[in-house]
């Protein structure tokens, strides 16, 4: 496979339009441009196992089961873990890495002190790993998270789901665990019939109890016991109402340097506003190639995200993209190994990078660990192929004659052309706007006065494959 070694135009010319006689656009926070920046990270999909078959061999999925998974499953064996996990990600050079402390199926990654009391025996039960029949029930997975990100240097983020909780049983039933992002508590006994019979090792909690529980989780997690030095704060599920004003002034005080996914609305609630959102897949893919970094704030969307997926090029708030994708080829795994699944070939990584970064959209490629902790071997020569690929193809001082335009602005005329040339066989351009990344909005490509390309947004980074490869030779994979 010929790899793309240099991705600007032989001499051409880009026309860019940009904003004039507008109201100035929002203005994005040092925060969310220093998130931007990253461009690409990691995100680990992991949580509690089964040992038998079907999707319950996964490594953390709890879809599709008749019971909550009891603690005793969980025994990790694998040797520096974290620090494998570290290094997977650098190596297909991920700038930050999101640990999932606690998904969907409720089960704690850290030796939580909350209790769950159940609403009709009136018992206390908790779920993560301290109360797990394991060689070391004082073991604190998310402590030796961060301690591994920080010696690699590499930006830790912690991923909490509070809409969906399975121990709990909250969200919606055993086969699909979901609450409205921003809507009010949601028991699957409550919405779904009084009567409905907990799955085994369930509790019905109640919205006092619901509460409280993921307090004393958020404050564990980011009221400073791991550090104050956070890079993202991942609320997948989103959070019921009764939390969000909690969730705003915990995160401002104890973690300012982070991005919030699914951020409680900063308008409403005015906290920092360092909110990112969901562009609207997981494939890796943005929905359109035109991604805005603004939302509009009378827009809310699907999942209670403003302005969900593309944004809105005339938005009254700052709210960048971020696109995830697993690893795992075929089939959606969500994010979860399993046994017997293939990586993606190198191709498609790159596809997705151009597909996501090239959006205007930061990527956030899953890492799959096994049961035990580790990463296949497959997975992890996937990564090191896909790295080493972006080194020699988008980085400064790859193998390749790297000239992209960075940093054009026109910000006092409707339009602009920048000449630009290099020699060789060319078949992208690689696009970044000045400062904020927010004043162009549409662009053609010009080669000998002819468009051979076209688009409205830029923002961060924008990369365009050429309809045929310019300079002789064949189109690159």
């Amino acid at each position: 496979m010929k790899l793309p070694l240099t991705y600007l135009l032989i001499p051409g010319a880009l026309a860019a339009h940009t904003l004039r006689g507008n109201p100035p656009p929002p203005q994005p926070t040092s925060v969310q441009l220093s998130y931007m920046n990253k461009q690409i990270g990691g995100l680990i999909t992991w949580a509690i196992n089964e040992d038998n078959g079907g999707y319950a061999a996964c490594s953390g999925c709890s879809w599709g089961q008749d019971h909550v998974t009891p603690p005793s499953h969980f025994n990790p064996t694998t040797t520096d873990m974290a620090k494998k996990w570290v290094d997977a990600a650098k190596a297909f050079g991920a700038k930050s890495l999101t640990l999932s402390a606690n998904h969907c199926g409720g089960f704690a990654m850290w030796p939580t002190n909350s209790t769950v009391v159940d609403a009709d025996s009136g018992e206390s039960s908790r779920y993560n790993y301290s109360t797990a029949f394991a060689a070391d029930n004082t073991r604190d997975i998310v402590k030796e998270f961060v301690e591994a990100c920080e010696e690699g240097g590499i930006g830790a983020g912690i991923y909490l789901n509070i809409g969906m909780n399975m121990f709990m049983d909250v969200g919606a039933n055993s086969d699909s665990h979901s609450i409205e992002p921003t809507g009010r508590f949601q028991a699957c006994w409550d919405e779904n019939g009084a009567n409905q019979t907990l799955l085994l090792g369930q509790v019905k909690s109640t919205i006092d109890n619901y509460c409280d529980t993921f307090k004393e989780h958020l404050v564990e997690l980011f009221g400073g016991r791991y550090g104050h030095d956070f890079v993202e704060v991942w609320l997948d599920g989103g959070y019921p109402e009764e939390l969000g004003e909690f969730i705003a002034d915990l995160i401002d005080e104890n973690q300012p340097k982070a991005v919030i996914f699914q951020a409680p609305n900063w308008d409403v609630l005015k906290h920092s506003g360092n909110s990112v959102r969901w562009a609207g897949t997981e494939t890796g893919h943005t929905p359109e190639e035109d991604m805005w970094s603004t939302v509009r704030s009378d827009q809310q969307g699907e999942q209670g995200d403003y302005g969900f997926g593309v944004g809105d090029a005339d938005g009254d708030v700052w709210m960048p993209a971020e696109q995830d994708a697993p690893i795992a080829d075929g089939f959606d795994y969500g994010g979860f190994w399993y046994p017997g699944q293939d990586p993606k070939n190198l191709t498609e990584l790159i596809r997705e990078y151009e597909d996501s970064v090239g959006h205007n959209s930061n990527f956030m490629l899953e890492l799959s660990p096994d049961r035990d902790g580790a990463i296949p071997a497959s997975n992890l020569e996937a990564y090191t192929m896909f790295g080493g690929a972006l080194d020699r193809c988008y980085r400064p001082g790859g193998s390749g004659v790297v000239a992209s335009v960075e940093g054009f602005k026109c910000e006092s005329v409707a339009e602009c052309s920048v000449i630009i040339s290099a020699k060789g066989e060319v078949d992208r351009v690689r696009l970044s706007e000045a400062d904020s990344f927010r004043f162009v909005r549409g662009y053609d490509v010009l080669v000998g006065g002819v468009v051979v390309a076209s688009g409205r947004s830029v923002g961060r980074c924008r990369i365009i494959r050429l309809p045929s490869v310019l300079g002789g030779g064949r189109k690159s994979q």
